[in-house]
């Protein structure tokens, strides 16, 4: 479990926001077996108290998604966390004193990790700067994975392990996965691999994602922006 969000950009926040993920275990079911422990250690306001939103249920359909939104042009640099499609709770945690706090949980499976945790680190200026970046370089970011914009007619379905994790480029009539499929584009439409990348290495981190982007890697308080 990390804090995302002005926490962990070193801002003051009078919420907490957590990305939660496990290296091995599926992440599947977890949000209600999560909620129901919570409230009944008393550290979560149940949903007859307060507010205790529960997303769940959509990760199945989100490649097929975001293919369709990349396929008809809808996509937009614009977008932001709130229509990714991870389970997540939106409710109210009760702290050690007693007082209330604002929580947002979203939980993630691991191959899809770095980028959710990019997405919900935000700030979000920085973010439609990297997606500008990423359209500037026929690319889609979002914060499932990115995609690469080349293809004009239709998007095959792949299943998620197939994905894994990284870049979605279209070319042709096909849809590349990078880097396993082959090497991202820079800003002039040429497709090359950044120093120490191929085909083998799969996205880790955060800062995989800004070396294929070709942009400098920024910890997160590098990441606040007016």
């Amino acid at each position: 479990m990390v804090v995302v969000g002005g926490g962990r950009r070193s801002l003051p926040s009078h919420d907490g926001d957590f990305v939660i993920t496990h290296p091995t275990r599926s992440t599947e079911g977890v949000v209600r077996i999560l909620v129901d422990r919570l409230v009944e250690e008393k550290k979560l306001v149940s949903s007859r108290q307060a507010m205790c939103r529960i997303s769940e249920g959509r990760m199945g359909a989100h490649l097929d998604h975001m293919r369709q939104h990349v396929l008809h042009g809808t996509t937009t640099n614009s977008n932001n966390i709130a229509v990714d499609r991870f389970d997540k709770v939106f409710g109210m945690f009760i702290t050690q004193d007693g007082k209330i706090r604002r929580m947002d949980l979203i939980i993630t499976p691991p191959e899809e990790y770095p980028f959710c945790l990019l997405g919900w680190t935000g700030s979000k200026q920085y973010l439609r700067f990297l997606r500008q970046h990423a359209g500037n370089c026929n690319m889609y970011l979002n914060s499932h994975r990115q995609e690469l914009d080349s293809l004009i007619q239709h998007a095959y379905p792949l299943h998620l392990h197939e994905v894994a994790n990284g870049l979605m480029r279209r070319e042709g009539q096909q849809s590349c996965i990078v880097p396993q499929d082959g090497p991202p584009f820079d800003r002039t439409g040429k497709p090359g691999w950044p120093p120490g990348w191929d085909e083998k290495r799969l996205v880790k981190d955060e800062g995989d994602i800004m070396e294929l982007l070709g942009v400098p890697r920024r910890e997160p308080h590098e990441r606040n922006c007016p």
